[in-house]
């Protein structure tokens, strides 16, 4: 099973619909998806990686898409 961290910045409204869709694909493509509210670690996201040390990450960059820089993701690939 692959771990896919889901940072959201946007409202929590709008978050949840489409956390219930990421979460609805994860369930077929045997994910473990953990969110994580980007405000509340913000800029720790090297220690977020060391803990869950996931396959990938969904970002949700809407609220603060300038958090969102690729050094800090320490070799996740993006696209």
């Amino acid at each position: 099973m692959k771990t896919i961290i889901a940072f959201r910045t946007g409202v929590l409204g709008t978050w949840r619909e489409k956390y219930t869709g990421i979460a609805a694909f994860a369930k077929t493509v045997d994910w473990q998806l953990q969110p994580v509210d980007a405000r509340t670690v913000r800029p720790d996201f090297k220690r977020i990686q060391d803990f869950w040390k996931p396959h990938g990450i969904i970002l949700d960059a809407s609220g603060a898409p300038e958090m969102f820089k690729g050094e800090r993701f320490n070799g996740i690939q993006s696209s």
